[in-house]
C-alpha cells in the first residue's frame, strides 16, 4: 500500500509515523497497543484534530489500496486535509 505512488504522495502532505512492532512487548510499542487496542498488526489508526482515534476508519490487516485511499480520504474530510495532487 504505502508503496503506491497516490498513497505516497497523500502520506507525504500530513503528519504520519510508522511504529516498528517486531517486539511486541517492549513498553514503548506496548504503550501503543493499549492505548489504541490494537490486536493484530499491521494495523492503521487515524487520529483527528484532537488525537482521538476514528475508529470506523481505522484499517487492519494487509489491506488494498482501494480500502487505505478510502480510509485516509475519509479521514482527510474529517479533520479538514485537503491532498494536492
Amino acid at each position: 500500500v504505502f508503496s503506491n505512488s497516490m498513497i505516497k504522495n497523500q502520506l507525504s502532505q500530513v503528519t504520519a509515523f510508522r511504529l516498528d512492532a517486531t517486539d511486541m512487548e517492549a513498553p514503548k510499542v506496548q504503550e501503543i497497543i493499549d492505548r489504541y487496542s490494537i490486536v493484530g498488526l499491521p494495523s492503521i489508526v487515524f487520529l483527528n484534530n484532537d488525537g482521538k482515534e476514528i475508529r470506523q476508519i481505522r484499517v487492519e490487516g494487509a489491506g488494498s489500496v482501494k480500502e487505505f485511499s478510502k480510509s485516509l480520504e475519509s479521514w482527510a474530510s474529517q479533520v479538514g486535509v485537503h491532498f494536492s495532487s
